[in-house]
């Protein structure tokens, strides 16, 4: 139908809550957004593991309460999981000849890692190819074997409720494609969104991706901090973080902030990546906190920051800039993010070679 217009639904899979948007896509890039919806998570989907319930009737029954126009069809879903055991590493693979395809030079990458026990391949990138020296450099995002064996445990129920027509994303990788600018990748930029649940990661150097992760640390629980500290409800405890950020507390929230900071920047000193971070974008609904950027600046010293321009956002706010960036990303083929491949069929990796 030649004016028939496609809407994508996306979610965003946290601890407490799971958020939900729904927006057509000009073709100027513009969104237009629908609908934005937030469910309580009742225990089904925790630390990226899906487990038995109603969740899929509930995300279900919100998607039919979606306002849209005629001659309009759902284009395809994405989604996004904060497993907190979401890893990446770099590896070298020798290659026998330059004449290789990339794709036979990923499955070398992969067997590399097979033989672990503990860890699942989601994804992997090749970061660079040095045909002189036949040598393959990957990056290797990995998460625990049984969060990976939950989503197909659960892959029966996904298809009997249409979701078929999905896309995973990784999603520290897909909110640094829409919010870095080619400069910023070229040049070594990290980005850290702090969500509520947790915090993610992602550094891009010369273009490409070179670390991501998901620390197990946000903003909530500076809030539980608070409210253990002086004895007080989450609700109290939650305002006073707003209004006060950095300068009552300050004892409180910096030692979390200190302790999730520490994570990152030690994994990045451990593969030696530390080095190449220029700039730090920051992002999320904890990014708000007040007196952050001093924070930040004194933390990591000359670091240039720049602070995630709100504007971008229309009238989403900072707490989804996960959901706008994977809205953003829905009808890209970018090879490291979107693939365009069916739900379970891609969401992870193959683990042997074709």
């Amino acid at each position: 139908m030649a004016n028939e217009k496609k809407m994508v639904v996306a979610a965003d899979f946290g601890n407490s809550e799971i958020r939900l948007a729904a927006a057509y896509k000009n073709d100027d890039g513009a969104l237009e957004i629908l609908a934005q919806k937030t469910l309580k998570n009742s225990g089904e989907i925790r630390n990226g593991k899906v487990a038995e319930g109603d969740f899929y009737n509930d995300l279900t029954n919100i998607i039919k309460q979606i306002p849209v126009k005629q001659n309009t069809k759902i284009d395809g879903y994405c989604f996004s999981s904060g497993t907190h055991s979401l890893r990446s590493e770099i590896r070298n693979i020798e290659i026998a000849t330059a004449k290789i395809k990339e794709k036979e030079r990923k499955n070398a990458a992969m067997q590399m890692i097979l033989n672990s026990n503990i860890r699942s391949i989601i994804d992997v990138f090749e970061i660079e190819f040095d045909k002189e020296n036949l040598l393959s450099k990957f990056l290797i995002v990995s998460t625990l074997n049984n969060v990976k064996q939950s989503f197909i445990n659960v892959k029966p129920q996904l298809d009997k409720k249409n979701f078929y027509k999905a896309d995973y994303m990784i999603a520290p990788l897909v909110q640094a494609e829409v919010f870095m600018s080619e400069q910023q990748k070229k040049e070594g930029c990290l980005l850290i969104d702090f969500g509520a649940d947790s915090t993610s990661v992602a550094l891009y150097v010369k273009g490409a991706p070179h670390f991501c992760a998901v620390v197990p640390l946000g903003s909530g629980h500076i809030t539980k901090d608070i409210a253990q500290k002086l004895d007080i409800s989450l609700d109290d405890a939650e305002k006073i973080k707003k209004e006060q950020g950095l300068r009552d507390e300050t004892e409180t929230v910096e030692k979390r902030l200190s302790e999730t900071l520490d994570f990152i920047f030690q994994e990045l000193e451990k593969q030696k990546l530390k080095e190449f971070v220029k700039e730090i974008l920051i992002t999320g609904g904890g990014s708000q906190l007040k007196e952050l950027p001093d924070f930040l600046q004194q933390y990591c010293g000359t670091v240039n920051f720049v602070h995630f321009d709100k504007n971008i956002l229309s009238e989403m706010n900072y707490s989804k800039t996960l959901l706008y960036a994977m809205l953003q990303q829905s009808d890209k083929n970018y090879e490291v993010l979107n693939k365009k491949r069916d739900w379970f069929g891609g969401l992870f990796v193959e683990e042997t070679p074709v």
